[in-house]
């Protein structure tokens, strides 16, 4: 039984990321960021490969894994923006890939970046801000987990090895 439940939870933690990313994270951290191409690394679209499942944990009643903002995995380069040419942008504004040391923000922000996105409005008032109709989190677990796509997803791949789940 704990294999198949093993099997459920590696089928859905990995169906969850790849909805979460493309539904969430892509529709409303970065197309909410268009026609502005700042957040748009050279690297790629880091802040969304970060985000991963932790190994699974067993106990003698449960199995399971969390999901989670690993911001290690991005970049940090302090003082580049848009091939290194942040000059038209006030002279002492330094901007980098994931930092800056502009006002009182940290030269690294990849710790807080998952929280930092995570708001609707208007952000900062600066040159790169956005105005983001939706939290990404929220409208994940207000859509997939609360909506009922959770629930349909784990069911789904019980069903596929053998299993019926009641009470989800």
């Amino acid at each position: 039984m704990e294999k198949i439940a093993e099997l459920v939870i590696r089928d859905s933690t990995k169906e969850i990321l790849e909805k979460f990313k493309e539904d969430y994270i892509q529709k409303y951290v970065y197309d909410s960021h268009e026609p502005n191409k700042v957040y748009h690394n050279p690297k790629g679209q880091e802040f969304k490969e970060a985000w991963e499942w932790e190994d699974i944990k067993k106990s003698a009643t449960q199995i399971s894994s969390t999901m989670f903002y690993n911001w290690k995995k991005m970049s940090n380069i302090p003082h580049y923006f848009m091939g290194g040419d942040y000059s038209g942008f006030g002279g002492g504004i330094e901007i980098g890939i994931h930092g800056s040391n502009v006002g009182s923000w940290d030269s690294d922000e990849r710790p807080y970046l998952a929280e930092t996105l995570d708001k609707t409005g208007y952000s900062s008032g600066l040159w790169v801000s956005v105005d983001r109709a939706y939290a990404y989190w929220q409208e994940f677990i207000n859509k997939f987990v609360n909506g009922g796509e959770l629930k349909r997803l784990v069911d789904k791949n019980a069903k596929k090895h053998g299993l019926t789940l009641g009470g989800l």
